[in-house]
């Protein structure tokens, strides 16, 4: 199958391919040069990525124990023991100022009552009454349970159970309405409100709260105080609460107030002494995280683990891939735009001389020759009397011609001068005689000695031979008075 791809260069589908089978080790090459060049480039991406990863976790974890790094009062003292009295007294008032916005900035931040939506705020009721052997016990029953809540004891019992629970913030939203004992009623009763963000963390309370209220009061029986705590009354519900609104107004407010304070007390320090006091407040122990074990470690995995990458094998098979097209591409723009003939029917193509046919230069068992063999097997299959097959064409040339003398010219090359004299051997005994006056370009003794012959071949060689050069040999032919050029044939290289 042929294309003419444009006026003057024609493609050989069948030749290209044979063209990539020869050039097969340059694609090889190709291909592999782009494997290790894209996959060393994704692996030097990796592991420069793995490395950085490592110093950063080696920075996080020294920052990490640096920022744990406790200071004594002694060593306080020492850090301001060389400057002024006025100095030392900006600096205090700052870190004091400091201390208190950090502290404020955490309970507002972490306070389940801070935390409160004033607007819709979810409520658990629980109701207990509360009963004894006698008036006097139910009395000191009833004031030990409501101390017992009201004091801490029930919050604390619950922040032991669940880590998650800050005792002194989970206090704040416990309120607790009690009454006394008296003749009229003979018993006392505890209400106990919850506050909570939602039902969920207020279902969570009341779990922890029925079962420390079980506790107390087996506690008390183990006392000899025989008793009875019932829960007799339950309900949930959201409502608004404008006390818990104003609260959280005020706090946020006076926050604001003592960032501006602290503000204005860091701007009035110098840039060594802003530099001075934010040591001291990071040296405070009070204001020191505890860091996470689970996180330190993994920290420190990462810091010392010997970095491993290895060559990806997607990117290999990605970069033969990409160099397989790119070479494949350089090939095919070459051969389309190599001047060089391809094949022995492109000079009667291209210039109207008569084909006389194609020989091998040499029987050389060559990688092109395996090639030709594989993609040309007619040319193959005839190759032992392809070279007969040329000698009986220029006899008959000759004869049809009516001269006993021929001439061939074109560039010869070492490998096919032992060719070209079996061939001129064999025609000789046909009675005409042959002989090879050399290349037109450049030898003008070659010139001068073609005319004086009246009929000229052409030789040329398959892969080697310019376009333009055979041009200028045929121009040099036709501009020669009285010389006819009567055909061609090629050497397959």
């Amino acid at each position: 199958m042929k294309i003419n791809v444009s006026k003057d260069v024609f493609l050989d589908l069948k030749d290209l391919l044979a063209e990539y089978v020869r050039r097969i080790w340059i694609i090889l090459v190709g291909m592999i040069i782009f494997a290790v060049a894209i996959a060393g480039l994704k692996y030097y991406e990796e592991f420069r990525e793995a490395k950085a990863n490592q110093e950063l976790a080696k920075q996080e974890l020294l920052a990490l124990q640096e920022s744990n790094v406790t200071l004594t009062n002694s060593e306080i003292e020492d850090m301001l023991s060389d400057l002024s009295e006025d100095e030392v007294e900006l600096v205090e008032d700052y870190v004091e100022l400091e201390k208190s916005v950090m502290e404020q900035e955490k309970y507002y931040g972490e306070s389940d009552y801070m935390n409160l939506n004033p607007y819709n705020i979810t409520v658990h009721n629980l109701q207990y009454h509360i009963l004894a052997a006698n008036e006097q016990e139910t009395r000191d029953l009833a004031v030990a349970l409501r101390t017992f809540i009201v004091s801490g004891g029930l919050a604390s019992n619950i922040a032991e159970k669940d880590e998650s629970i800050n005792a002194a913030y989970v206090q704040e939203t416990f309120i607790v309405y009690g009454m006394d004992y008296t003749a009229e009623m003979p018993f006392s009763v505890i209400d106990l409100k919850i506050y909570a963000s939602d039902s969920e963390r207020a279902q969570l309370l009341v779990g922890y709260i029925k079962e420390e209220v079980e506790a107390f009061s087996t506690s008390f029986k183990e006392s000899n105080y025989e008793n009875q705590i019932q829960l007799v009354y339950e309900t949930e519900n959201q409502f608004l609460d404008r006390t818990v609104e104003k609260t959280q107004t005020t706090y946020r407010k006076e926050l604001e107030d003592n960032k501006k304070a602290r503000d204005t007390a860091y701007a009035a320090l110098s840039e060594d002494l802003q530099e001075l006091a934010d040591q001291i407040v990071l040296g405070y122990e009070e204001f020191q995280e505890e860091p996470d074990e689970m996180v330190t470690q993994v920290l420190e995995e990462k810091a010392n683990q010997e970095i491993k990458v290895s060559i990806s094998k997607k990117f290999l098979v990605l970069g033969g891939f990409v160099g397989f097209i790119c070479f494949i591409t350089i090939i095919t723009l070459i051969y389309c735009f190599d001047e060089k003939i391809k094949t022995s029917d492109e000079v009667e193509r291209q210039f109207k001389i008569t084909n006389l046919g194609c020989v091998l230069s040499q029987k050389k068992k060559t990688w092109n020759a395996w090639v030709d063999r594989i993609f040309y097997k007619d040319r193959a299959k005839y190759e032992d009397s392809q070279q007969d097959l040329l000698v009986h064409r220029i006899v008959t040339s000759a004869k049809n011609a009516g001269v006993k003398e021929l001439a061939i010219v074109g560039e010869l090359y070492p490998a096919q001068e032992d060719v070209l004299k079996e061939i001129i051997q064999k025609v000789a005994k046909s009675g005409i005689k042959v002989e090879y006056i050399g290349n037109l370009r450049g030898d003008i003794l070659a010139v001068h000695r073609m005319e004086e012959t009246s009929k000229v071949i052409l030789v040329e060689t398959i892969r080697r031979s310019n376009v333009e050069n055979i041009r200028e040999e045929v121009l040099l032919c036709q501009e020669a008075q009285e010389v006819e050029l009567i055909g061609y044939f090629t050497f397959a290289s």
